[in-house]
């Protein structure tokens, strides 16, 4: 465990190639993941360069109905490798917060086999507080990135869903926000966590199962 000096943040690999950032605060965890999560997954500026002032005023027209409430309503953030490092490449105009998980993000990427691990071989996940939904919910999405067995598993369980019911959890998913471009994986971290607002318990416990399978390290 390790903390740096700005920001309490402990940090621990959870499992290989997956960093957890854990954050004493929720306002820090929010306001440092902000931009490259949205960089990742917003419908509006994935894979864009924007400002955080331009989020903040997106998000106030239109997912806080008038409020800046962006950081209360996300309890963990997730991101690949991959998109960390175009993120890098595209922003030079890092806050603070950034530069700080960036700086923590290289070093773990540093203290591993060079030969073996770059940027694009990892994932991050960060939360307040190690909350063990939130945190099996984060590991769902690393493994759908690093795992390719783990996903091509998940996209057939996927594919096995009736129309009606992948459509009612894809409609869900749009309402809260998120683009179109990540609903498979999306779905298959609600769904491998048993959220039942999405779907019934039988479709959940095939996605927790297979989850809980790779978890131990299939």
């Amino acid at each position: 465990m390790a903390y740096n000096s700005c920001m309490k943040i402990e940090t621990q690999e959870i499992i290989d190639r997956v960093l957890f950032m854990d954050f004493d605060s929720q306002w820090d965890l929010a306001m440092s993941f902000v931009r490259i999560q949205e960089f990742q997954e917003s419908p509006k500026f994935r894979g864009k360069y924007f400002t955080l002032d331009q989020y903040m005023d997106y998000w106030v027209k239109g997912q806080g109905e008038g409020k800046w409430d962006y950081p209360n309503r996300w309890g963990g953030f997730n991101l690949s490798g991959k998109i960390i490092e175009k993120f890098m490449l595209k922003f030079d105009d890092l806050r603070d917060k950034e530069k700080e998980i960036v700086n923590i993000i290289d070093h773990y990427v540093s203290s591993k086999d060079r030969f073996i691990t770059t940027m694009k071989d990892i994932y991050v996940i960060a939360s307040k507080g190690y909350r063990e939904k939130t945190i099996n919910h984060e590991t769902a999405h690393a493994l759908y990135y690093l795992n390719p067995k783990y996903r091509r598993e998940c996209n057939r369980l996927l594919k096995s869903i009736p129309q009606e019911k992948y459509d009612r959890g894809m409609a869900v998913l749009l309402k809260m926000g998120y683009g179109k471009n990540i609903i498979n994986d999306e779905l298959q971290a609600y769904f491998s966590t048993n959220t039942n607002e999405f779907t019934d318990i039988s479709i959940m416990n095939e996605f927790k199962d297979n989850y809980d399978r790779f978890r131990k390290g299939e």
